[in-house]
């Protein structure tokens, strides 16, 4: 998200083996899905999410963006250090378990996106039996 309000389009982390359309049904338009072994992002993940992010920002070297990181040990790979360096995506890293206070949008904008997918639990497609 930037300051105007604008936003790319959401990646969703799945805890699967393979890919499937289904998972993306009643997605927003060109959002993409990640599968990995555990549902939790890896170093490879995080790569396949930039270049997700760079087909958006359209990002370059000379007109570099600014992402803001969690520290999370998946963003520090060296393949995604170098590939935001060959495109224009300036790393900056958070402390860790601070995010909510320091990155209002977790609360403002990815708060509201996990409620919507049920992901905290309140989503009338989730099943609560």
């Amino acid at each position: 998200m930037n300051a105007a309000g604008a936003f790319i389009p959401p990646v969703f982390l799945f805890a699967r083996k393979k890919m499937t359309k289904r998972l993306m049904t009643g997605a927003p338009a060109d959002a993409k899905g990640i599968v990995t072994d555990s549902g939790w992002m890896t170093s490879e993940a995080f790569v396949t999410y930039l270049q997700h992010v760079v087909a958006h920002a359209r990002s370059s070297v000379e007109d570099p963006i600014l992402m803001i990181l969690d520290n999370h040990a998946s963003h520090i790979g060296l393949q995604a250090v170098e590939f935001c360096r060959e495109n224009g995506i300036m790393m900056v890293s958070i402390s860790p378990h601070c995010s909510d206070q320091l990155q209002p949008l977790d609360v403002s904008f990815f708060g509201a996106l996990n409620t919507y997918y049920g992901l905290d639990g309140t989503s009338p497609w989730t099943s609560h039996y």
